[in-house]
């Protein structure tokens, strides 16, 4: 009898695979990795990077409102990283180099691909309505983006005082 797929996923769907252990692993490396990167309790920190790593991958699982949620949108988060990675494929294929003034207009051109698929799945998955049918409910959350995107690009782009010399 032939290996069946659709079982194994089955299977594993009722088991809580996606419901439990996919988002605990995902949250948990995610804050582990960043803790670990900004290094705020020091360098020998790890075992207290993993505790509070575990004790907020474990409420993260527990608030089944966000695992939900974290399932339902995951896909299409993959879906845009995708299209960015065909798009940056595309852009060394046709021979962009880094550091060129053509990489501006390449991130550009990501930034308003993403948008796109942003504003054209978001509501359609949200229930809300057809692709572009209801952008006007959305004015808001845009403009808070907007001035968060650009506050974010500020910081990064003044990098702060100049460090001096230990």
């Amino acid at each position: 009898m032939p290996f069946d797929f659709k079982e194994a996923i089955n299977l594993m769907e009722d088991y809580g695979l996606y419901d439990v252990v996919l988002p605990f692993l995902l949250v948990f490396t995610l804050v582990f990795a960043t803790l670990q990167k900004i290094q705020i309790f020091g360098k020998e920190s790890k075992r207290y990077n993993a505790m509070i790593a575990l004790v907020m991958s474990l409420m993260f699982v527990a608030a089944t409102n966000l695992v939900e949620s974290l399932n339902k949108y995951l896909p299409v988060i993959g879906l845009v990283l995708a299209i960015f990675l065909g798009l940056m494929l595309m852009l060394g294929i046709f021979g962009v180099k880094e550091g060129t003034g053509v990489q501006k207009l390449g991130w550009i051109l990501a930034g308003v691909v993403a948008l796109i698929v942003g504003f054209a799945y978001i509501p359609e998955l949200s229930g809300v309505g057809s692709v572009f049918q209801s952008f006007e409910d959305y004015y808001t959350i845009i403009i808070i983006l907007a001035i968060f995107i650009g506050l974010v690009a500020w910081v990064v782009k003044s990098g702060g005082a100049p460090s001096k010399p230990a």
